[in-house]
């Protein structure tokens, strides 16, 4: 695949920030709203990018981990923290249309 079918490093490293924020949070153990809207943003983004793509659904069971993680208080750390590993990953690897339609999909908007 070209590169124009992939994020540009500037936007990488734009929804990469709140993300390496919210791993430094997760880990200091400073649990807060914008956290917690972080940690949601992630897991509903990465349920849908391996829900679609079939390269990527081996990845489901841990994302679900993280779900239940957050659901429970968000004292699971390694469950969530894997779930900020695997979005990483996902969003360097999957094409921009199919992160696009995750994120409409994940906030309930058509694609």
């Amino acid at each position: 695949m070209t590169l124009s079918t992939r994020l540009t490093p500037a936007e990488l490293k734009a929804i990469e920030s709140p993300v390496t924020a919210a791993a430094i949070k997760l880990r200091l153990g400073a649990v807060d709203d914008e956290l917690r809207e972080t940690l949601a943003a992630v897991i509903n983004v990465a349920y849908y990018i391996c829900k679609s793509t079939q390269r990527h659904a081996h990845l489901l069971p841990e994302i679900m981990r993280a779900s239940d993680a957050a659901l429970a208080g968000y004292n699971d750390v390694d469950a969530l923290d894997g779930a900020l590993e695997i979005y990483r990953a996902l969003i360097r690897t999957t094409p921009r249309k199919a992160i696009h339609k995750a994120i409409n999909r994940a906030y309930g908007e058509n694609s």
